[in-house]
């Protein structure tokens, strides 16, 4: 048997008990008193899709206007900015795919990056280059992902730029999505 002090036991009261003596009912936990548990990993999760065509200007970053929403767990993405607000502060898997038309020469490059709040994250996380072009294919097919820590309030968004020419983004292939992992 186990001395109690004021009421507390502590492992060591418990370490030698057999577990044939341990029984009876739990006491009914609500939860109210939990922390840390808010925003779990595969909250907050989104996929955003370009509505209609939209076009890119030469030697231009611009930002991909996806308004046609798709998932919003949490109801963090706007549609009316185009951006994902982190909820919580946690490291984010995010996915971005875009295709442009109208390709047509061994010059034509696209870069296409996730921006958090206005700025291209350190190292060029979350960027694809897109750099080759041949006569039966005039489309531009780009993708990437990244993981992006980020911190409650933090946003993100998508940018694409192109060497050679205007070019329009079409609807087929370019979404933005995204979760929180931790």
């Amino acid at each position: 048997s186990a001395n109690l002090v004021n009421g507390t036991i502590v492992d060591e009261d418990v370490a030698d008990v057999a577990a044939s003596k341990l029984t009876g009912a739990l006491p009914a936990i609500d939860g109210s008193a939990l922390t840390g548990v808010g925003g779990a990993a595969g909250s907050s999760s989104f996929q955003a899709k370009l509505a209609g065509t939209q076009t890119v200007y030469t030697s231009t970053w611009t930002k991909i206007n996806m308004s046609n929403e798709d998932i919003d767990d949490g109801g963090n993405y706007d549609t009316s900015n185009y951006r994902f607000t982190a909820p919580a502060t946690g490291l984010y898997y995010i996915y971005i795919g875009a295709t442009l038309t109208g390709f047509n020469g061994t010059n034509d490059k696209a870069y296409l990056r996730a921006y958090v709040n206005g700025n291209q994250p350190a190292n060029n996380h979350s960027e694809s280059v897109y750099a080759s072009w041949n006569a039966t294919n005039t489309h531009a097919q780009l993708s990437t992902t990244g993981l992006l820590s980020l911190t409650l309030g933090d946003y993100v968004e998508v940018y694409i730029y192109e060497t050679a020419g205007t070019r329009d983004l079409t609807t087929s292939g370019s979404n933005f999505m995204g979760f929180r992992l931790t």
